[in-house]
């Protein structure tokens, strides 16, 4: 009835089952790993843009937090020998003549001391009394920023202090 097929045939099909299996499989690799390395590649902007978010925040976040709360370093500091700017003579309580000293310091000073030079930065001080802006406001809309606000005594009036990091 049948006819028995020669060995030889036998091995043939047996490796052609094989390779049709590894071409099969290393398709779907190959298919699977294009789409995951496209998507990262689209998306790689989107993560760098975070990764620069967080920095500045942390960034803007420790700079505030060190200008607000301390008196600076030099504890006596001025504009020739200072290490770090506080312009606090409590936590949270503005020191006149150390603010001052800080609007008298110029844009590229303040934003060395207070932000290493890395990022550019506008800070503002608003209370009923006055406005006072200090830093460069960014000269076009698409930039990275992070703004941060708090309260404080100036003058014994409750001041909202708005810092802006961007780049």
């Amino acid at each position: 009835m049948f006819k028995k097929i020669p060995e030889k045939f036998e091995k043939a099909n047996k490796g052609q089952i094989v390779l049709i299996d590894f071409v099969f499989a290393l398709s779907i690799f190959l298919l699977l790993f294009g789409t995951i390395y496209f998507y990262y590649l689209n998306n790689l902007g989107t993560f760098e843009s975070e990764i620069k978010m967080r920095e500045m925040r942390s960034l803007a976040e420790m700079s505030l937090d060190t200008l607000l709360n301390s008196k600076g370093v030099p504890t006596n500091w001025s504009a020739s020998d200072v290490t770090v700017i506080g312009i606090a003579s409590n936590s949270k309580i503005i020191n006149e003549s150390k603010f001052s000293k800080m609007q008298a310091l110029g844009y590229d000073a303040l934003k060395q001391k207070l932000l290493f030079g890395k990022y550019d930065v506008l800070l503002k001080f608003k209370n009923s009394q006055e406005t006072i802006t200090l830093g460069q406001a960014p000269l076009d809309t698409n930039y990275l920023r992070v703004t941060l606000t708090a309260i404080v005594l100036k003058k014994g009036v409750n001041t909202n202090v708005e810092f802006t990091v961007y780049e």
